[in-house]
């Protein structure tokens, strides 16, 4: 299953936040994180994990079907890494 947008403002009204206001965190949120990232900068959430960017070296390929040589560049991704904390409750309920 996965939660949306919409689903996360939701829980927030259901824990007693008012729907304008679960909005605004929500969207909030969102950018304050996509701001830090854009900018390099490590996300760190306790007990959760973090948000790091990497960069992955460019790599040449060859295209089986027309057997032309291709480069990919250099380019960054976004890395999670959980929390030991996190680790430690997905796996308390995969058994």
């Amino acid at each position: 299953m996965k939660r949306t947008r919409k689903d996360l403002i939701q829980a927030l009204v259901e824990a007693g936040i008012q729907s304008v206001d679960a909005k605004r965190f929500v969207d909030e949120f969102i950018n304050i994180i996509q701001g830090s990232i854009m900018h390099g900068e490590e996300i760190r959430l306790k007990n959760f994990g973090k948000f790091i960017i990497v960069t992955k070296k460019g790599n040449e390929f060859i295209n089986p079907k027309t057997k032309l040589k291709t480069l990919i560049p250099d380019h960054k991704k976004i890395r999670f890494i959980p929390s030991e904390n996190l680790k430690k409750l997905i796996n308390q309920y995969e058994k």
